[in-house]
């Protein structure tokens, strides 16, 4: 049996619902997809280690065994953040795994690489955002310098997409194996007579570029868009029940992207929805809207596939994906998203073969059921060769 053990930190709130976490990403829900698939297959045994949100220290859900992690806060100082990583070190011996899972930015991919060295473990690090690939390997500072310690020394990289892949080929000499984001996938019945917005979900990030989605919204007063941003204060008019992120001030550009929404009669705001919830809002949208500068692989546009729901985006287009034909890119031209939008709003037929067109796309290359089979055989190998170490020149 391979024990396999994912580090993420916000993703106890997708295991244990009702739960409170962090702020979800698509990082972590596809380590709560993968960790709970491998829970149903004999020959792997997934533990998950995740920050501290008043759990108990030890919890298990849906097959997979949950280890609470001390999380530093942003005030504490070196001492108490060297006193966390100490006992970080000493979760990793007690959890006792085989392959070690990394994702994202985070410092601990340094501790994590040390630590497998140490004790003669695997460890694989998942990039999550495009300025892994480039961005990071080149800009100075000691967060960046300790990833890349923790980067160069894991035993293997891998990557959400082949383009991806081949930048970071380029960009840092690191050969990575690519793992797409995967989905359950099925064709369910989506009525298009229940479709009644305009969809943007995302953190409420500067990078995220909320405010072109409220431009969007304005020239069209007539339609309904729902704006999911979780960091947004619910004190602005955002649904307090959904609430903005547990814990967290919101910041000045969050409030500023409230007030701004909160002023539109056409806008509905949330600050946040249960992933488990989400998917019903991808169902009855018309379209959903991207306009984000950069991405690594929305998730969101997986959810909006398997709901049949036209794509359009502002810039991102991943791997080509949206340019072949999964949806529709505007080359970061506002009027030409509008003039999408306006298309497949106007025209049904028109809106039903491109919503058909993301579905065709997800289940041929996002199901999960092929990507669990692809990470079983990566640590499988992994756990069974001596894996050469990712290196940089």
């Amino acid at each position: 049996m391979i024990r396999v053990c994912f580090l993420s930190t916000h993703a106890y709130g997708l295991f244990a619902p009702g739960g409170a976490g962090g702020e979800i990403g698509g990082a972590e829900v596809q380590f709560r997809y993968l960790a709970t698939e491998l829970a149903r297959d004999k020959g792997f045994q997934p533990v998950v280690i995740t920050g501290e949100f008043g759990q108990a220290p030890v919890e298990e859900h849906d097959g997979v065994r949950l280890y609470r992690a001390p999380t530093p806060r942003p005030s504490d100082g070196p001492l108490r953040r060297l006193g966390h990583a100490v006992r970080y070190y000493r979760l990793l011996r007690r959890v006792d795994a085989d392959v070690y899972v990394t994702t994202a930015a985070t410092t601990n991919i340094l501790l994590v690489a040390l630590f497998c060295r140490r004790h003669g473990r695997k460890h694989v690090h998942r990039t999550a955002h495009e300025r892994e690939i480039g961005e990071l390997h080149r800009r100075r500072g000691l967060m960046p310098a300790l990833y890349r310690a923790g980067f160069r020394r894991a035993d293997l990289i891998v990557t959400q997409h082949e383009a991806h892949r081949d930048a970071l080929a380029r960009n840092t000499g690191v050969a990575a194996r690519v793992l797409r984001n995967g989905f359950p996938v099925a064709d369910r019945p989506v009525a298009d007579e229940g479709r009644r917005h305009v969809l943007w979900v995302g953190r409420c990030l500067p990078w995220k570029r909320p405010e072109a989605f409220l431009s969007l919204a304005a020239r069209f007063p007539a339609h309904t868009f729902v704006m999911v941003a979780p960091g947004v204060p619910a004190d602005h008019g955002a649904d307090a029940s959904q609430g903005a992120a547990r814990g967290a001030p919101a910041t000045s550009f969050a409030r500023a992207i409230a007030e701004r929404a909160t002023r539109m009669t056409n806008v509905r705001l949330l600050g946040g929805v249960p992933f488990d919830a989400a998917q019903d809002l991808f169902d009855r949208a018309l379209a959903f809207v991207n306009t984000s500068e950069e991405e690594g692989f929305p998730n969101t546009f997986l959810q909006a596939g398997l709901a049949k729901t036209p794509i359009v985006s502002l810039r991102v287009d991943p791997a080509g994906a949206l340019s072949r034909g999964a949806g529709h890119v505007c080359g970061d031209s506002q009027d030409e998203m509008a003039r999408v939008l306006a298309l497949l709003l106007e025209n049904a037929a028109e809106r039903r073969k491109s919503g058909a067109a993301a579905f065709r796309y997800v289940s041929e290359n996002h199901d999960l059921a092929g990507v669990v089979e692809e990470f079983k055989r990566i640590v499988t190998e992994l756990t069974r060769r001596n894996a050469p170490r990712a290196t940089a020149p």
